[in-house]
């Protein structure tokens, strides 16, 4: 057994349980925990930097700024894009690259996290 806060390292046990605020909210296999996560990805590159870009757009679901990218939970991946690419454009930003990403170990962390604190 093995408790850790890397959710890299979590990624290479067989099975993962995930504590929050002393209750057991999950318990399976990395691969089966990120493909239970329930939003499509989206990483997004632009010129801009504001961490705030973002928030509170209709389609957006979860927001998170990485440095030089956005990470993005939608619901709808094809109406996502269109809508972003539409929102950026408005803002003079155009140098865009969308890429739908799978999940990773810190995404399903945060999302039942989140759900434990609602």
């Amino acid at each position: 057994m093995v408790s850790t806060p890397y959710m890299d390292e979590a990624e290479l046990c067989t099975t993962v349980a995930f504590i929050n605020q002393g209750r057991l909210v999950a318990v399976d296999s990395p691969t089966n925990l990120k493909n239970g996560f329930p939003h499509s990805l989206l990483d997004i590159k632009t010129e801009s930097k504001d961490p705030d870009l973002f928030k509170g757009l209709s389609l957006v679901i979860e927001s998170s700024f990485y440095g030089d990218k956005y990470h993005l939970a939608v619901e709808d991946v094809s109406a996502a894009e269109k809508f972003i690419k539409s929102y950026l454009i408005s803002r003079n930003i155009t140098n865009i690259t969308i890429t739908k990403v799978s999940p990773t170990m810190e995404d399903v962390f945060v999302s039942l996290a989140e759900k434990e604190v609602v």
